[in-house]
């Protein structure tokens, strides 16, 4: 056996010239493979990930980053309400800061419409997640507005003592995150855990500067049907405070398409992997027929010395797999410089073992098609028959 692999790797060495071009064709090929392989695998590990995210999208009007209270007043909310109750309009404000966690100010329709969440709580219910809770039991503000609410030796927060806030721990409730607090980065979307906020009355946050939110829950997988009402609230609030800006985002509907717009890059690459690979099977099949053709002696010569067929088959396909396996390790590896790139466009993307894997079983696959021919030409190779035609 170890004779059949050296003879396969002098062969190898031998017909290097007419290996390299496919060599070179099968690198470029398991490149773009690979790196379609990475994004489908990121963006399948995104699509799991949001999809606990995505359970409750919605659209919102929200004023500008910095925007005091009066972006929104009581007066502007129980109007906004009273003309779009059927659209189960929900006002809110986030505070986002450096510090661990972030704050929330809303009541329960907040709870009900954005978070799911089954339980009905008091009016004046200050809740915050696990991880929240453990960083303000320790918690040293960096966040100057923050730390002028808060009471470091009485370990009250917003008029709330700490110990005192309720984990969402033990509530029940769909949403996992806030897409509104959602971020790109350069790895993928990040939306911050409930478990990293403070979810706070909504009254508490009458003379606290920060951006507030006005938020319709998804009627369809689009949320298209919310664009009118969304245009005609912003319309009203400009009308009612002209000095102030708003802005309109579909926060369910950003996500979803840049699902969708990283599917469609992943595809694409896997097209045109595709179609270098079927040209480099083929031409690899018919070089392969080629030094069959000018082997035929040799292998007569090798039978008539009491090597069998499978031995030769053997060598035949360490050969073939010895070409494709190193080509594809090369193109494989060679994808992952490419990969930043994509990562810079909003595309996430890294290099996994899954992609690894994925071609070297691809490699050993291809190699075994590509070598069905030869066994079939090797089999039926008759020494006597071979050295009559010389």
């Amino acid at each position: 056996m170890r004779y059949l692999f050296h003879r396969a790797f002098l062969r190898v060495l031998k017909n290097r010239r007419k290996y390299i071009p496919m060599c070179l064709q099968i690198i470029v090929g398991v490149c773009l493979i690979s790196i379609s392989l990475s994004l489908t695998f990121n963006s399948f590990q995104q699509l799991t990930e949001f999809s606990r995210y995505l359970e409750i999208p919605f659209a919102a009007v929200t004023t500008d980053w910095g925007e005091d209270t009066s972006g929104i007043t009581e007066e502007d909310g129980q109007y906004l309400r009273e003309t779009y109750s059927e659209d189960h309009i929900v006002i809110y404000k986030q505070y986002l800061s450096a510090e661990l966690f972030y704050v929330i100010f809303a009541n329960s329709d907040f709870f009900r419409e954005i978070m799911g969440m089954k339980d009905t709580l008091p009016v004046d219910t200050a809740v915050a997640g696990k991880h929240a809770l453990e960083v303000l039991k320790n918690w040293e503000p960096t966040d100057q507005k923050l730390a002028e609410v808060y009471d470091k030796q009485n370990g009250i927060f917003f008029g709330y003592r700490v110990e005192e806030i309720l984990s969402l721990e033990t509530l029940d409730y769909r949403a996992q995150g806030l897409l509104s607090a959602a971020g790109y980065t350069m790895e993928s979307w990040e939306v911050p855990s409930f478990e990293d906020a403070v979810i706070l009355p909504l009254e508490d946050g009458k003379e606290f500067l920060c951006q507030t939110i006005v938020a319709l829950p998804f009627k369809s997988s689009t949320g298209i049907e919310l664009q009118s009402p969304l245009n005609e609230i912003e319309t009203y609030l400009t009308s009612m405070h002209p000095n102030n800006s708003y802005v309109i985002r579909n926060y369910g509907g950003e996500i979803q398409e840049t699902l969708e717009k990283n599917k469609l890059i992943s595809n694409t690459l896997a097209a045109a992997a595709g179609f270098v690979l079927v040209i480099v099977f083929f031409g690899l099949l018919g070089l392969l027929l080629v030094l069959l053709n000018k082997r035929q002696r040799e292998y007569a010569i090798a039978l008539m010395c009491g090597a069998n067929h499978v031995q030769l088959m053997i060598e035949g396909y360490v050969e073939i797999f010895f070409l494709v396996m190193v080509s594809t390790l090369l193109g494989s590896f060679l994808s992952i410089p490419f990969l930043p790139f994509f990562s810079s466009m909003g595309v996430p993307a890294y290099y996994s073992i899954w992609t690894l894997l994925s071609c070297a079983l691809g490699s050993i696959f291809s190699s075994i098609i590509v070598c069905l021919v030869s066994f079939y030409r090797i089999a039926h190779v008759s020494p006597v028959k071979v050295l009559k035609d010389l």
